[in-house]
């Protein structure tokens, strides 16, 4: 009877990678924009003084919410919610400035997730390696987390609360450097890797599309932290309130 097929180890390998870095985006919910926080019984946690620590075990942001009950439309009390006391932020621009920011957030998120999933479609023997193989897998983490980030900024308004300011711009310019550097070890992996094989061995023409564009994404990403830099120097604090505090 023929033997079924076995699955090669370095593809196991790089299955494992994958599996990995979808598992922590499954955690960290990555494409949920806005967190909603549910604790069973709210009351009693406010008779026992311990709202506070319960929030900041939920959430680091939990000291810029307090459990209250605001007016409603009608100047009545409303229902009993958290409502946002903490600092806002802004970026310092013109409005008509904002649309075109956005766009080069997109544009520039879209193809570093695009470019880096690409060239693993290549496959070179040398990208299995084990020092090529795990940097690449975690670019691929930190360009979804990009991704996400850029989901943020085109979702965020003028006015934003601490959260979202950190959710957006901050975890952004955070998650492409982490990206870069780890595209770049990819790359000199994958240049050790050719340069080991270059005498006595065969080299197939994937190894250098697959160093190529790592290193075009390195070079892709270098002028998107050059951009997000410039943009975090416009960020500050704002007086500004939204005409509606921010509820849950």
């Amino acid at each position: 009877m023929r033997k079924k097929p076995r699955f090669p180890k370095d593809n196991k390998r790089m299955g494992a990678v994958w599996c990995f870095s979808f598992y922590v985006l499954y955690k960290q919910e990555v494409f949920s924009y806005n967190k909603q926080y549910r604790y069973r019984d709210i009351d009693a946690v406010l008779e026992s003084g311990k709202l506070g620590k319960e929030c900041m075990c939920v959430n680091r942001y939990g000291e810029d919410w307090r459990y209250m009950v605001p007016p409603d439309g009608n100047g009545k009390p409303g229902k009993k919610q958290f409502v946002y006391i903490g600092k806002y932020y802004t970026v310092r621009i013109k409005d008509e400035e904002r649309k075109p920011l956005k766009k080069m957030y997109a544009v520039y998120g879209i193809l570093s997730v695009i470019w880096l999933l690409g060239i693993g479609f290549f496959n070179p023997p040398g990208s299995r390696l084990v020092y090529v193989m795990l940097p690449y897998g975690f670019s691929i983490l930190f360009v979804l987390f990009v991704l996400q980030s850029v989901v943020s900024i085109l979702l965020s308004k003028r006015i934003m609360t601490r959260e979202e300011c950190d959710h957006s711009f901050h975890r952004a310019r955070k998650m492409t450097v982490l990206t870069f550097v780890f595209s770049l070890v990819a790359a000199g992996g994958e240049l050790i890797s050719i340069l080991q094989r270059m005498w006595g061995g065969t080299l197939l023409w994937t190894e250098y599309a697959f160093l190529a564009g790592c290193v075009a994404e390195c070079v892709l990403l270098w002028f998107f932290m050059q951009r997000q830099n410039r943009v975090s120097e416009k960020i500050c604090e704002t007086s500004e309130k939204p005409e509606r505090p921010k509820q849950r």
